[in-house]
């Protein structure tokens, strides 16, 4: 199963060992804070690397009936890993985009956090073959986004209309993990995440894979954001 990791600047606020923000008491039927924590739970879990254990409950807006009562939304609960990483000030925070985005709004950490910015067009020559993108935002009749997939599928037709018609979303290459290893497919998304394809055997594999996508890739565009 596919996981991503949105690549978080550390700019002001280096994470604490522990945070919580607790759900404010409010009247019934009002909008109420989400629960939001988290904790550091392996210092060192890598060299240079921290990783800490974080807990979110997304409101979720939906109508409903439950035990005799009408609701217009519920909490949904999810706990995920995020970690430091010492040597570049960055979080790799391991959950899907809409609870990242969810999770450090709330808790304000977001204007701390900010995403690294993607620009394609500065990463073009140091990529290897594109072998895959999803675009968004496409101006065409009846078609509002679209994925392309296959070796040097940016040479094709289909791709390079999508390009001039929409904006590239996730964008899909090849890289041999370990070094000299099998290959392995990551997408680089315009929001500053990197996506691993498949489950590695260990997690220190995972984090150095995203380190590794990251400096090869990304960090060489990056000079003027890191400060």
């Amino acid at each position: 199963m596919p996981k991503s990791f949105a690549i978080r600047i550390i700019k002001k606020y280096r994470p604490e060992e522990t945070f919580y923000l607790p759900v404010q008491e409010v009247i019934p039927g009002s909008d109420e804070a989400s629960n939001a924590s988290y904790e550091l739970i392996k210092p060192s879990f890598m060299d240079g690397v921290d990783k800490y254990k974080a807990h979110y409950e997304l409101k979720v807006m939906k109508f409903g009936r439950a035990n005799g009562q009408t609701f217009n939304f519920y909490y949904e609960p999810h706990d995920f890993p995020f970690y430091h990483i010492h040597k570049h000030s960055l979080l790799y925070i391991c959950a899907k985009k809409h609870v990242v985005h969810g999770f450090l709004s709330d808790t304000g950490f977001d204007k701390y956090w900010p995403p690294i910015q993607i620009n394609y067009a500065d990463m073009a020559s140091l990529l290897p073959p594109i072998t895959g993108a999803w675009f968004c935002e496409l101006k065409q009749q009846y078609v509002h986004s679209a994925g392309y997939f296959g070796n040097h599928v940016d040479k094709s037709e289909e791709f390079k209309k999508a390009a001039s018609s929409g904006q590239i979303s996730v964008l899909y290459i090849n890289t041999s993990w370990p070094p000299g290893g099998p290959e392995i497919r990551v997408g680089i998304t315009k929001e500053g995440a990197i996506i691993i394809s498949k489950n590695l055997e260990f997690e220190e594999d995972e984090i150095s894979l995203v380190t590794h996508v990251y400096e090869t890739f990304i960090a060489p565009t990056q000079a003027s954001q890191i400060e």
